[in-house]
């Protein structure tokens, strides 16, 4: 392991958010008046890629000091997009408003330029971004250039990346059956803690045995998994077959899938292949043991469940920490735990993709996904906040919120947002990790840790890279490797 790496994580730990953004001396800068913002760059759309209309633009504001930039320019200074050297839309520096653009089919570049003023042609311009050239094509051509890419990819990394994708839980528990595998039992085995009063897999039940630790060695880190517990199930065995597999996964590392109960209205079937596939995975999969229901918009409550249940079980609670990740998510769990384990203990540790509060203002609409009444929320802004799709903390913080489970509230379906606030009473911040990211935020680079929003498809083509001696990014493509690509 590379010391410079370990020293970089250190920092992350310990170290303001002066390192939230790393530098580009690539970006050219043609006014730049001081050393607050060192560049802009463009990370959607990329380079001579392809897509299809409306596009969403991306971007990156490269500054050693996030909180100091916003404080100086916020009001100051304003972001315009440029295409085809016509000026499409500008937004204020601190806006969080997503560029979303309505383009012709074929050939284009754009740039991001920055001015003083929300009018570029009377405007100052202070900074540029490269110019990203990039072609729009129509659905047509777009759906044919992605099934081409499937195939390309079928070519290279073989059916096994395919097969199983489309698979449901409901599909595998037949698919079991019909090979006359035993099926019958209709839940798994549980008992009560005397001491604790909670309810645990029987570990008289071979099953439920799990080799991830004991009293005398706990782990690491312990993973936690969003997931649904229907819907989630072909997200849950990628995870399984890739990087959380038997052979992948480093002995001090624990994952389980959090996914609250069975929701009541479905059937038999599915209630059968929920007990069974916990079965057959050794109870990773908690349903019953969490008090939560398995819903968006519940996801605070879900996550303060899993964390009472990580802080009261005699094994987990001894980890060092505890990692919450989407079921969406590539960890290279095995990079991962080494630098951790370099690190030694570390407590009061809150860390992730951090986003500023000004980055997502709270949602007033109440047709909106994210709404948040004032009722609930009166503040504009909210605290600077790890992303939900990864964040990690030191067990004393899981402690926290573990031992006061009944007096912490969510705050509407933002589990990332509501973490923050909790650990506000603490004085506990988020600390940024710059190798924590997100597919839809940022192309996939090859040092990351944690990547987001990736389907299984995904998952099984970057396990593949890494087992084949290729690069984690080889044959990245933005939409085939996006969670919703059908």
């Amino acid at each position: 392991m590379h010391r410079l790496t370990i020293i970089l994580l250190l920092c992350v730990a310990y170290c303001s958010r002066d390192v939230a953004f790393t530098v580009d001396n690539d970006v050219s800068a043609l006014h730049q008046e001081d050393e607050l913002l060192k560049g802009l760059r463009v990370l959607y759309p990329e380079q001579n890629a392809q897509y299809k209309s409306p596009l969403s633009f991306r971007f990156q504001m490269i500054t050693p000091d996030f909180s100091t930039l916003m404080a100086a320019y916020t009001g100051l200074r304003w972001l315009c997009l440029q295409l085809d050297d016509t000026w499409r839309r500008c937004i204020p520096i601190e806006s969080g408003v997503l560029m979303i653009e309505s383009i012709n089919t074929g050939n284009h570049t754009a740039r991001l330029v920055m001015f003083d003023t929300a009018t570029p042609e009377t405007g100052k311009r202070l900074l540029q971004s490269k110019d990203v050239a990039f072609t729009v094509l129509s659905d047509e051509d777009f759906a044919a250039s992605l099934k081409q890419q499937r195939l390309d990819d079928l070519a290279l990394y073989g059916p096994e990346v395919v097969e199983a994708e489309g698979m449901n839980i409901v599909k595998w528990f037949q698919l079991r059956k019909s090979k006359g595998e035993d099926t019958a039992a209709s839940h798994v085995m549980r008992e009560v803690d005397p001491a604790t009063g909670e309810t645990r897999p029987n570990t008289d039940d071979v099953t439920a045995k799990s080799s991830k630790g004991s009293p005398t060695n706990p782990p690491l880190l312990v993973i936690g998994v969003k997931t649904r517990v229907v819907d989630g199930f072909p997200f849950r065995q990628a995870i399984r077959q890739t990087w959380a597999s038997k052979d992948s996964l480093p002995v001090n590392i624990r994952v389980l899938f959090a996914a609250c109960r069975v929701p009541v209205d479905a059937s038999e079937e599915v209630r059968q292949a929920i007990a069974y596939e916990q079965k057959v995975y050794g109870g990773d999969l908690l349903t019953d043991v969490l008090d939560c229901e398995d819903s968006y918009a519940m996801l605070p409550q879900k996550v303060k469940e899993f964390l009472h249940y990580v802080g009261t079980d005699h094994v987990l609670r001894r980890a060092g920490y505890v990692m919450i990740a989407d079921e969406d998510v590539y960890v290279r769990a095995g990079d991962f735990a080494e630098q951790l384990a370099a690190l030694g203990p570390l407590t009061d540790l809150y860390a992730g993709h951090v986003k500023e509060g000004n980055a997502f203002l709270p949602e007033r609409d109440p047709q909106r996904r994210y709404y948040l009444p004032e009722s609930v929320y009166p503040l504009e802004e909210f605290p600077p906040f790890a992303w939900g799709p990864h964040y990690l903390m030191s067990m004393d913080v899981v402690d926290f919120i573990a031992y006061n489970r009944e007096e912490l509230q969510g705050l509407g379906c933002l589990d990332d947002v509501t973490i923050a606030l909790w650990l506000l009473a603490i004085q506990v911040h988020p600390q940024h990790l710059a190798q924590f990211q997100n597919l839809r935020e940022t192309p996939c680079t090859n040092e990351l840790f944690v990547y987001a929003d990736l389907g299984p498809f995904a998952m099984r083509i970057i396990h593949n890279n890494l087992n084949s001696g290729r690069s984690f990014c080889h044959g990245f493509n933005r939409h085939t490797w996006d969670k919703d690509t059908k």
